[in-house]
């Protein structure tokens, strides 16, 4: 078979290339390039997927034709993150997915490192700032050389003002607001802090008890901000506040302009934190004051509390009730009380007439009234005499006695269960013994109040004691004895 000398020329061609291509590698010796080509692209050369921010790592690329032959050529080396020299030598700083780049001519080679955290050199406390009364997490990175931050390890010792509150990341809830020195060590590591205690989220408006405004001013009206445990906040945690009076009105400044004497409600709001309040609205000075009782009540019973209060009218012609000063009050009987809204109390005592006396400003005023028995806690018996003899009329009556110690006779039953029938002569309220000997006797009593449903019960006893000397017997009366005594 006969070819043309073309076709022979090419496959003589063709092998002269591949056996200088493979020559080099069947003899295991450096590639060399037999012809220059083109660069196509830049291969960086085995990289690793990972390495610590401890480490320092060399990059080797390659400069590759379209038909991948090996190309010789400069190459520059840059990093998002890092540092790189011209031979490839990278320096990491931040822990995280770095980019590193091998450019030659414009084209580019590019591999994705994961940097990871190096060996802890410090630590540091990340919650610095938490609510009082509130159980918070306690926590603290461990850092590396380059401040690259690990989440810290469950074997960390915590201890705050001294006191071991536990490993890891603790729970704690402090009792106050303050400050609080906090310390966390970790193997030989160690660091301290400042924990800032202050009141939690906010939860509600509270006001200054009492709340007063005179009438046909205007005040300005400042709530407090707390949170759900009563620590207080500045206002500005809440931004803006809106405000509603009952009676009167409110401007935007929060200040209220007093319309009517009376108790008013208002509300203050911001946002989903509201809080209200009862403001009471009293007219000025008195020109006119009379002191009173609070409702009228018919009667005044020992060991109650009644509220006293003077109904003012001022030179503008308002008029409404004002609550005295306890100094400004004083009673012939009885005594005075003031709560904590700085109401004051009239606390009778003893039966019987009393006069409370007042002073509002420049005006003087009084009350005279007649204070009966408050309701009963206890009965018991009245005898009289308290020490019966012989011949003695000895009355017994059940006796009532309220808080205070007054008593008064009750219609109770009285049931002898000792002595002599035949001596006793039951009346209406009480009983009466004829003492005709010296003998024991033994009484109980009982008694149901109407007034409070309540049952009482006691008893007593008591001997009756030999009457006064009426005459003397002597044994042997009549007689005769001999004079010499014999």
């Amino acid at each position: 078979m006969n070819f043309p000398k073309t076709c022979v020329a090419l496959v003589a061609f063709v092998l002269l290339g591949a056996l200088s291509t493979n020559a080099p590698a069947l003899l295991e010796e450096m590639p060399t390039i037999q012809r220059t080509g083109t660069a196509d692209r830049v291969v960086i050369d085995d990289p690793p997927a990972s390495m610590s921010a401890d480490e320092v790592i060399s990059f080797e690329a390659q400069i590759y034709d379209p038909i991948n032959n090996l190309v010789s050529g400069e190459i520059s080396w840059s990093s998002s993150n890092g540092s790189i020299t011209d031979d490839g030598l990278f320096y990491p700083w931040s822990a995280g997915l770095v980019e590193i780049i091998a450019e030659h001519d414009g084209l580019r080679g590019y591999h994705n490192i994961t940097v990871e955290a190096g060996v802890p050199t410090s630590i540091e406390i990340t919650r610095l700032n938490v609510g009082v009364l509130e159980s918070t997490t306690m926590t603290a990175d461990l850092l590396d050389a380059r401040g690259n931050r690990m989440p810290g390890a469950s074997s960390m010792v915590w201890d705050i003002n001294g006191e071991y509150i536990g490993h890891g990341q603790p729970t704690w809830a402090a009792e106050s607001v303050g400050d609080y020195d906090a310390r966390v060590r970790y193997n030989q590591l160690e660091t301290r802090a400042t924990i800032t205690v202050a009141a939690g989220a906010p939860h509600e408006f509270v006001f200054d008890d009492p709340l007063m405004v005179r009438a046909g001013t205007i005040q300005k009206i400042t709530p407090h901000l707390v949170d759900i445990n009563g620590y207080e906040m500045p206002l500005s945690t809440v931004g803006s506040l809106a405000w509603f009076a009952e009676n009167g009105s409110f401007n935007a400044q929060g200040e209220y302009l007093a319309t009517n004497t009376g108790n008013w409600l208002i509300t203050v709001s911001a946002g989903n934190i509201t809080g209200s309040t009862t403001l009471h609205v009293i007219p000025g000075d008195a020109v006119a004051s009379e002191l009173m009782v609070v409702d009228a009540p018919e009667m005044f019973m020992a060991g109650e509390s009644y509220e006293l209060v003077f109904e003012r009218r001022d030179a503008n012609g308002y008029i409404g009730f004002v609550s005295p000063s306890i100094h400004a009050v004083s009673a012939s009987s009885g005594g005075l009380s003031v709560d904590d809204d700085a109401r004051v109390f009239w606390n009778p005592s003893a039966t019987g007439p009393a006069v409370i006396t007042g002073v509002d400003g420049t005006v003087s005023s009084s009350l005279q009234l007649d204070v009966e028995h408050g309701r009963a806690i206890d009965i018991g018996f009245q005898i009289s005499p308290r020490e019966p003899a012989a011949g003695d009329q000895v009355v017994l009556e059940l006796m009532a006695e309220d808080v205070k110690g007054n008593r008064w006779v009750v219609d109770g039953t009285i049931a002898m269960t000792m002595g002599d029938e035949a001596e006793l002569t039951p009346d209406t309220s009480f009983v009466l013994l004829q003492a005709q000997r010296a003998i024991s006797w033994r009484f109980d009593g009982s008694w149901f109040d109407n007034t409070t449903g309540a049952m009482f019960a006691t008893d007593a006893a008591f001997d009756v004691r030999p009457g006064r000397l009426a005459f003397i017997n002597l044994d042997g009366e009549g007689s005769q004895v001999p004079a010499d005594g014999e």
